[in-house]
């Protein structure tokens, strides 16, 4: 993943156009494009919501595999299971019926910010992460959409709904991410649906079509999880 600065974009900008100003030759300076700012809507929670307290909860004991936390049944679309996929990686493979369609990852690594901050830091983590990705993606014909972080339940613990959508210059979905993440005092636990055009071959889900079809099922997923795990 790509993780974690658009004000320097923004400064060079306007020092470009300043000395554009001062020209003897009268040329007009060309236009500096905006970049898009992200500034995520920070949550309203209620009584009851899993994130009320704004916090993760208890630690979600290290580790997690697939095998530990998923219910004896796996949310999926109506004709479609999912279950965990042979071998090392943790990953589950959704199957529509005709194959093998897509895969969801589990992915975990040290928390990047102060847990102490309770959902406010994971929603400004998720910030940190779209930034990150429109700097890395500089092609001046896509377009970015991007999800509003939202608290979400994983399993009995405080959760974050995130992604992302890019298109082409024909309008075309050319990545789709869809994300839902909790964390502890030491780890960052995120769960993973994507398609992209340029690995859609080797990981991650065939076609957008497929992940549009999968997608509603994410959250519930999320929900079912057995964490933290006893």
């Amino acid at each position: 993943m790509k993780l974690i600065l658009l004000a320097i974009t923004l400064v060079a900008a306007a020092l470009l156009a300043a000395c554009g100003d001062d020209d003897d030759s009268g040329s007009t300076p060309t236009p500096t494009p905006t970049p898009l700012v992200v500034t995520p809507t920070p949550a309203v929670t209620e009584p009851g919501d899993p994130c009320a307290p704004n916090v993760a909860g208890p630690a979600a004991s290290g580790d997690l595999t697939w095998e530990a936390i998923l219910p004896a049944e796996i949310p999926a679309p109506e004709g479609w299971t999912v279950a965990d996929a042979e071998g090392d990686a943790p990953l589950l493979a959704a199957h529509d019926g005709t194959g093998v369609v897509g895969t969801i990852e589990l992915l975990q690594f040290e928390v990047p910010f102060n847990p102490e901050g309770g959902y406010p830091a994971l929603e400004a983590w998720a910030s940190d992460f779209y930034e990150d990705v429109q700097v890395d993606r500089t092609d001046p014909g896509l377009g970015f959409a991007l999800d509003t972080p939202t608290p979400v339940a994983f399993g009995d613990l405080c959760g974050m709904a995130y992604g992302y959508t890019i298109t082409d210059d024909t309008d075309t979905v050319i990545e789709r991410y869809a994300g839902r993440a909790t964390f502890d005092s030491a780890k960052i636990y995120v769960v993973v649906a994507l398609y992209d055009a340029s690995i859609a071959e080797e990981m991650g889900f065939r076609s957008a079509e497929a992940l549009a079809a999968y997608e509603p099922s994410l959250t519930p997923l999320v929900e079912s999880l057995n964490v933290p795990v006893e």
